[in-house]
Formats: structure tokens, sequence, C-alpha cells
């Protein structure tokens, strides 16, 4: 492999571990209750606006699905 396809790979990947690093860092599971059902519901500090939302939405969706699922399933009250 050349060195640049390594450099190039060796920033991806550092990129990518600081993505889920914040993202693991700032999520945070708020429940809401629904016709006798607790939904989670991420929530992200210190700023949970909008563009934080759509940031880490992709995050998310991988934390749901392959990572935490049973953390993001919604459960019975």
């Amino acid at each position: 492999m050349k060195p640049r396809t390594k450099k190039i790979i060796a920033v991806f990947g550092v990129t990518l571990a600081a993505y889920f690093g914040a993202y693991f860092l700032s999520v945070r599971t708020s429940q809401w209750e629904y016709k006798g059902q607790l939904i989670p519901i991420p929530f992200y500090r210190p700023l949970d606006a909008e563009f934080v939302r759509a940031m880490f939405t992709p995050a998310h969706l991988i934390d749901a699905a392959y990572f935490r699922p049973s953390s993001w399933e919604s459960r019975t009250r």
C-alpha cells in the first residue's frame, strides 16, 4: 500500500473515532411516555439543538441497530 493511501485511511479512522467518541460522550436517553409505552429519545448534552441532532442521526441509527439495541427499544410501563 502506498504511504498516501495509508495516511488517508489513518485520517479517516481517526475522524470516525472522534465522531463516534463525541456521540457517545454527549448522548443520553430520555424517556417519553406514549399510550402506556416508554419510548427512548436521544438527548444530547451540552447542546440539544437541531444541528446537533442532524449531525448525530447517522451515529444514533448505527448505535440503535448494532451497538446498543436494547437501550433504544420501547418498553411497556
